[in-house]
């Protein structure tokens, strides 16, 4: 169980909105913002790999957010923190009962050469 002195990041979480476009079709829109709230963040692996002459880094996380059942979550939004994007990988349980819901994201950071 989490205290919630422990929820001491500030996070965004965007979604993409589908809109139609004129053709009967739907393109994906800019991301809007889902929902901002206080999370927990505790850093799970760090992976690094050279790959065609470029440092890679596979940065996993898991962020703890307290559930707000009229706002779901899902692997399809993006969060950000601290001005880095992280892509959802992974939800917990959003039940009711459920006081608080574990996020589970991954980033690829390049550098140049």
């Amino acid at each position: 169980m989490y205290r919630i002195g422990q929820l001491n990041r500030r996070v965004d979480i965007y979604r993409q909105v589908k809109a139609q476009d004129g053709a009967g079709g739907y393109v994906l829109s800019a991301p809007e913002l889902w929902r901002q709230c206080w999370a927990y963040k505790r850093d799970i692996s760090q992976k690094e790999s050279v790959k065609n002459e470029q440092l890679q880094a596979d940065l996993s996380a898991v962020f703890v957010v307290r559930n707000h059942p009229a706002k779901k979550i899902d692997e399809t939004m993006s969060l950000i923190y601290a001005g880095k994007t992280y892509g959802i990988q992974r939800v917990g349980p959003q039940e009711p009962s459920e006081a608080y819901v574990e996020i589970i994201v991954s980033a690829q950071t390049e550098a140049t050469p």
